[in-house]
């Protein structure tokens, strides 16, 4: 996915200083500012990545995990429910939900193909949501600890 912006629209919003997540607390940004998000689905993009070696694909797909949790914990958008009930990720959602976009645009060879990077890929992001909920928790002891 792609966005592309009106530059009135824009005006002194800026990216929030963060490596996920940024496009969608932007667009919250420029929809508070009182425009509105449209979807076009007749435009295509073609989104390339830089080819990672397994070391830093793991490494980006827990950040990506992490990302995941304080967006959802800090959004009130379809995903919250994650954060209240970790567990779900265990079916990994995210996952189906791109091998059914796959499919619906018959790129059949391609998902059978992708599907074990896709799996170690959402593996990654469940292991960095969980050390994010971890790490928010502890945050939040050591700023309020018990008194006995």
């Amino acid at each position: 996915m792609a966005i592309a912006y009106r530059r009135d629209a824009v005006g002194p919003i800026r990216f929030p200083p963060t490596n996920h997540g940024e496009d969608i607390f932007f667009a919250l940004a420029v929809q508070k500012n009182g425009w509105t998000i449209r979807y076009e689905p007749s435009i295509r993009i073609t989104h390339c990545h830089e080819r990672l070696d397994f070391e830093r694909f793991w490494v980006r797909q827990v950040e990506a995990g992490k990302a995941l949790f304080v967006t959802r914990k800090s959004l009130d958008r379809p995903g919250r429910i994650l954060v209240r009930a970790p567990v779900l990720l265990f079916l990994y959602p995210h996952l189906w939900v791109v091998v059914a976009r796959m499919l619906r645009q018959r790129m059949i060879i391609k998902a059978i193909v992708l599907f074990p990077w896709m799996v170690i890929g959402e593996t990654a992001r469940i292991i960095g949501f969980f050390r994010a909920r971890t790490q928010t928790a502890a945050a939040a002891i050591e700023d309020h600890p018990r008194t006995t």
